[in-house]
């Protein structure tokens, strides 16, 4: 189940959204990036790993949202 995001102010232009994509997109390779680094005898509970998967499929859901909901 995807939580409903609260509304942001949204973008004025093409140059705003494409700011907050990019800004969207670096968190999600930053995370995914430190994810990369984990090994799975690093002793992480389920419930954490289901937390992170959560948060890195909201960040996704959350850039799709953004491209979609733009309307020049």
């Amino acid at each position: 189940m995807i939580p409903d995001l609260k509304p942001g102010n949204s973008p004025k232009d093409a140059e705003e959204l494409l700011e907050n994509i990019t800004d969207s997109i670096q968190k999600l390779e930053l995370n995914i990036s430190a994810m990369a680094r984990m090994y799975f005898d690093d002793g992480l509970p389920s419930n954490e790993f289901n937390a992170l998967m959560c948060g890195l499929h909201l960040q996704v859901h959350e850039i799709s949202k953004q491209i979609s909901s733009f309307k020049p």
